[in-house]
């Protein structure tokens, strides 16, 4: 075989194996692996925003349980508890706020990867 043959057989084999990349681009280092990187940080990081505000809700009905005393009376207790429930409220509301925000980035890093 001549060196002209191996030449063009090498840049078929070449551009066969370039546009088989482009193609497939799901192999381990992708061209844009910054991006998919910077994707899953930032999901992780709203996990873990969440995780903290759940234990945080739990602590809170923990202290709920405890700041009840006997010296206290029934509008005393009543009031506290309101106050309390309303605190609970808005952190449950601000956890389905973030959980709904972590669904929308999983479905946006899912429709663009």
């Amino acid at each position: 075989m001549d060196r002209q043959s191996h030449l063009g057989i090498q840049q078929g084999l070449d551009a066969a194996f370039a546009q088989h990349d482009s193609n497939y681009e799901k192999r381990t280092f992708r061209s844009d692996q910054d991006q998919v990187f910077n994707a899953l940080d930032e999901i992780r990081r709203r996990q873990i925003e969440l995780a903290t505000d759940h234990i945080a809700l739990e602590n809170l009905n923990e202290a709920m349980q405890l700041s009840s005393t006997s010296e206290d009376t029934a509008a005393d207790e009543y009031q506290q508890s309101r106050l309390q429930f309303a605190k609970k409220e808005n952190a449950l509301k601000d956890l389905m706020k973030k959980l709904d925000d972590i669904g929308t980035c999983v479905d946006q890093f899912l429709g663009k990867h």
